[in-house]
């Protein structure tokens, strides 16, 4: 895993967090969690998700324990805001991990094909700059689009999707275009993402 990928703030608050009971159910996904295994950019947030249910208040006391919390947003199965300056999120996410988790530093990770097909749904509701990076480099580095396309369907069990409307969408830039670019590590060209 590329630890280098993790800003400072974040990290000296996975150090506060690791190996906490509470935090046992729930999983590493999203762009921290990719930047880990491809080592491409740098992530400052923690998106964490669980097939499990969300005890809302719970969760919410054991932050703040660790550190400052402040709330935007709380609802069922939904937690979002900053611990210590950090961006941290807790969802309720009823889909099943097609691969086993990996251990790093205390915390469960999910893998590139999961976070991928995450990142390729997340696309589709609306595409962000590090959306497009991160499946640039999904591609580059781990498997083509057109051999993710047909996983999700197994990922998303009873969720319709259209082919085409995915493939649309991962070309759909615009909502992206006004967006900074995230801090690389790796060399990434805008433009070159884009064809």
């Amino acid at each position: 895993m590329f630890s280098e990928t993790i800003s400072p703030d974040t990290y000296r608050l996975i150090e506060k967090i690791k190996n906490r009971p509470w935090l046992s159910p729930y999983y590493l996904a999203g762009g921290t969690a990719l930047a880990l295994h491809l080592g491409h950019r740098t992530s400052i947030d923690l998106d964490f998700f669980t097939e499990s249910e969300v005890e809302e208040m719970t969760i919410v006391d054991h932050l703040r324990t660790v550190g400052n919390l402040r709330l935007d947003q709380m609802g069922k199965g939904t937690i979002v805001g900053n611990l210590d300056s950090v961006r941290i999120s807790f969802f309720k996410y009823p889909y099943r991990l097609l691969d086993s988790l990996t251990e790093w530093n205390g915390l469960n990770v999910a893998s590139i094909r999961d976070i991928a097909l995450m990142k390729m749904v997340a696309i589709f509701q609306r595409g962000s700059i590090k959306d497009f990076i991160d499946m640039f480099f999904v591609v580059r580095e781990f498997k083509p689009i057109d051999a993710l396309v047909p996983e999700l369907s197994i990922k998303y069990v009873g969720v319709q999707f259209n082919t085409n409307h995915i493939l649309r969408s991962l070309c759909y830039f615009e909502d992206a275009e006004n967006e900074p670019m995230p801090s690389m590590i790796a060399a990434c060209d805008w433009q070159e993402v884009k064809e």
